[in-house]
């Protein structure tokens, strides 16, 4: 039998022979790797961080004095528009517009005439005003106290400091009804 034969006939095996066996230990070589370059290597990205971490907070600190400077800025910008909205609340009073209108020598007129929009429709007669019948706006006067005489501009008070229209009197009745109140 041919060796052919042997290989090919079913239910045959071939004779083992001795054979090196496939797997076996192979024999550790010293490794002699260049510590340089790894080193340069890791110290170049340790840097390379620093730096990155460095230029990040510069960064975040001019921001964040960018920030503390426009919210002054916005604290100063709302302290100017609320100063605004009272001056153009003091100039739109009725008594000051008034009072700017006669400088101005207009005069009020009694008998006010009105335009309807819708149909372009004048309401009322309209009478021109006169000039003789300039009316002076009614304002409050201001009270202003005087601690040397006693006296205000709205009244006379008979001792000391008063505020408009207090006297004595009257100092001595809340007085009284004070002490009746609290004695009840």
């Amino acid at each position: 039998m041919s060796a052919s034969n042997l290989s090919t006939t079913p239910g045959r095996r071939r004779p083992e022979t001795a054979s090196p066996p496939w797997l076996r230990l192979v024999p550790s070589v010293p490794v002699d790797a260049p510590r340089a370059p790894f080193i340069v290597f890791v110290i170049a990205v340790l840097g390379v961080g620093l730096v990155g971490l460095l230029l990040l907070n510069t960064s975040l600190q001019k921001r964040a004095f960018d920030v503390s400077s426009l919210q002054r800025s916005t604290t100063a910008m709302a302290d100017q528009q609320s100063d605004l909205e009272r001056q153009v609340a003091d100039l739109s009073a009725p008594e000051t517009v008034a009072s700017r209108a006669a400088e101005l020598g207009m005069v009020p007129n009694a008998n006010p005439v009105f335009l309807r929009l819708s149909d372009a429709k004048v309401l009322g007669i309209p009478i021109p005003a006169l000039r003789a019948a300039i009316i002076e706006p009614k304002v409050a006067p201001k009270t202003v106290a005087s601690t040397t005489t006693g006296t205000t501009k709205t009244g006379t008070a008979k001792t000391g400091t008063a505020k408009a229209g207090t006297t004595k009197a009257s100092t001595k009745k809340t007085a009284t009804t004070s002490q009746t109140g609290s004695s009840r």
